[in-house]
């Protein structure tokens, strides 16, 4: 089932001319792990089914999501739409996806494994 979750707007830092950092409130009991992203829309009529990927900037433990997002406005869509945006405002998000999970360094475990067995 994909849960819709209306978020607000926290927070707008432009890093340059062309990319924001979006803070925004984080729903209870909203879990990710890092590298997985969600379907980000924008809560207006016109836009609300708009809905494009995006990863998560922050870590899942912080209080807030976080979103960086680089506009384009050549596409005249839901990037540019993103950046006309304001505190306040609300964003839909949808259930996590993604399967991207960092698992160490696999070269340096093995050469441990192998450098055991070799004493």
């Amino acid at each position: 089932m994909n849960m819709k979750r209306k978020v607000k707007i926290l927070k707008i830092d432009e890093l340059t001319h062309d990319v924001k950092r979006f803070i925004v409130e984080k729903p209870e009991n909203y879990k990710f792990t890092h590298g997985q992203a969600t379907y980000v829309s924008i809560n207006k009529p016109t836009w609300k089914y708009e809905e494009r990927p995006f990863t998560f900037t922050c870590l899942d433990s912080e209080s807030h999501l976080e979103f960086i997002i680089k506009k384009y406005p050549r596409h005249r869509g839901v990037t540019e739409k993103l950046h006309t945006l304001s505190v306040g405002d609300e964003l839909i998000i949808r259930n996590v996806f993604g399967a991207i999970k960092y698992k160490g360094n696999r070269k340096r475990h093995l050469y441990q494994r192998r450098a055991r067995r070799n004493v």
